[in-house]
């Protein structure tokens, strides 16, 4: 079995950049919703499929990172987290 390539060492923490990643999108992703349903409040234009759609997926989008979050703060998804680790 191969090695891991250099410059690869699995037991650096890059929780903080998953986290800031992850709180980073979600921020964009409410200010990108937010305005499109004001715009189409705004123009009268009503609501659409797309526009019902959007609301689940950004919910469904907003508990999963929350949860990879959380599970990161438990170290069950930490990069370094080995089998043994979880058990012990």
């Amino acid at each position: 079995m191969a090695g891991l390539p250099p410059g690869i060492n699995l037991a650096d923490n890059i929780q903080g950049d998953i986290i800031g990643s992850i709180s980073a999108t979600w921020a964009l992703a409410t200010v990108v919703i937010t305005m499109r349903l004001a715009c189409r409040r705004i123009s009268k234009a009503g609501f659409w499929w797309d526009d019902y759609l959007m609301i689940p997926a950004y919910v469904c989008g907003f508990l999963g990172g929350l949860e990879q979050t959380m599970l990161m703060n438990r170290r069950f998804s930490h990069p370094s987290c080995h089998g043994s680790q979880l058990l012990g």
